[in-house]
């Protein structure tokens, strides 16, 4: 009952993003609310679960290959749809193991699963190596990768880890990924290139589909799933390939799911069985050519009710798994194409150089530090935008010729072409709201 003198307030949905630390928190410890329910009364909030591992102690010997001594791994609870259907990889897959692999940052004991796109070159989940607006993320420096199968060598860092350029060498649908609904679960995907090639057997392929097109391969049960599960084995792969596709749910029509989630055009809900660390793992159809991926395994769509009073949260009920949440091919495969096309700045002082540059078009008034972030990206997109290149974002050495060139030959800058109607301004909008990569 609500209490004499409380003003009676409104309801709305909120959003959080649970990267696995411990037991799986249920409905969320607290909840961000944009707008309340009426004092004493009870609505929907959704939770966005994410299936990032953290787990202290554990992750060296995950990461580096070697099996653990200390018995079975302690289970993580997992996003289970009805019986759980992982199992060992089947013979025929076996080479899976030479292009599924983990990436992690032994220092905080983070850990995602990762796929092989080129011979150094991963994908995996945004989340995992930039991690949620208003959570620290791992240091790009430390991130290591290691396909299922390496167990000998060290594991690959970011290529130019070592000479302070790493930040160059990931790009993301995100750097910062908002939890504030609705969600932009489709920019949740990254692409990283390691100093060397970590990935001996080559790449994945991509096969961008709809998502009815993925509806009917699940219904085909052509679709399956392959990831590492902190909760699963001794970090060995499992596959399940019993996984549904669909555009709705009981506990989620078409119109709700419309309104926790923004860009739904490559937004691919299912069913495959997770659990810690199964983020950034492949969905996958076989191809011509062998496994093709369709999409990237980000989190899970979670409901819950809530009843609040005096605009705080007494009581949480009824979390429901509503689906696991994937980032369709089609979200990135343009960037994947662009970026294994590139050759990478590769040190800081190259960076410097091309943020000076930039600054000189009239597009980076930023700091000119040798650090790659959102605003060099978007002068870069700048550039690209006016001079009619692909947007791609990318500090690449062919774009640092490009305008060392421009420079010599003492060009207009790029700012002051006025008589083509180009300004700054003008061409800083056309690069944000032309470009597919919120930044």
């Amino acid at each position: 009952m609500a209490r004499r003198g409380v003003r009676r307030s409104k309801t709305v949905e909120s959003v959080r993003i649970w990267h696995g630390r411990g037991p799986r928190p249920g409905p969320p410890q607290k909840l961000s609310l944009k707008r309340r329910f009426a004092p004493g009364r009870s609505g929907r909030s959704l939770l966005i679960a994410s299936l990032l591992g953290v787990f202290p102690g554990n992750t060296g010997h995950a990461i580096s290959g070697a099996r653990s001594q200390a018995g079975p791994p302690v289970a993580v609870p997992v996003a289970v749809f009805g019986n759980d259907s992982r199992k060992p990889l089947p013979p025929r897959l076996d080479a899976l193991a030479d292009k599924i692999g983990l990436v992690a940052d032994p220092d905080t004991g983070t850990l995602c699963s990762a796929w092989c796109a080129g011979e150094a070159t991963i994908v995996t989940s945004a989340h995992c190596v930039l991690r949620p607006q208003g959570e620290p993320g791992p240091p790009l420096r430390n991130l290591l990768f290691r396909t299922a199968r390496s167990t000998a060598g060290a594991p690959a860092p970011v290529a130019g880890a070592t000479r302070g350029a790493e930040e160059a060498n990931v790009t993301a649908g995100t750097a910062l990924l908002s939890l504030t609904p609705p969600i932009a679960a489709t920019s949740d995907w990254a692409i990283v290139r390691l100093d060397r090639p970590a990935c001996k057997s080559g790449g994945l392929g991509l096969a961008p589909r709809t998502a009815r097109e993925l509806e009917q391969l699940s219904r085909q049960h052509r679709l399956y799933h392959v990831a590492f599960h902190r909760d699963y084995g001794d970090w060995q792969l499992a596959i399940d390939d019993t996984c549904r596709v669909a555009a709705s749910f009981p506990e989620a029509g078409p119109g709700k799911i419309a309104e926790d989630f923004s860009a739904t055009e490559h937004l691919v809900l299912h069913t495959c069985d997770t659990g810690g660390a199964s983020s950034g793992s492949p969905l996958l159809v076989d191809g011509v050519g062998g496994p093709e991926v369709v999409a990237i395994n980000a989190g899970t769509y979670v409901h819950s009710t809530v009843e609040l009073a005096d605009g705080e949260v007494v009581h949480r009920s009824n979390a429901a798994n509503v689906a696991n949440t994937a980032v369709g091919a089609g979200a990135f495969a343009e960037k994947l194409a662009l970026f294994e096309r590139s050759h990478l700045v590769a040190t800081r002082a190259g960076i410097t150089a091309l943020q000076d540059l930039l600054h000189r078009e009239g597009l980076f008034s930023g700091e000119r530090d040798g650090h790659f972030g959102p605003d060099t990206s978007r002068a870069i997109e700048a550039f690209e935008l006016a001079a009619g290149l692909p947007i791609s974002g990318l500090a690449s050495t062919a774009l640092l010729a490009r305008l060392e060139h421009r420079a010599r030959g003492r060009e207009t800058p790029i700012a002051r072409r006025d008589e083509h109607g180009i300004e700054t301004g003008s061409v800083r909008a056309k690069a944000v709201t032309g470009s597919e990569t919120p930044r």
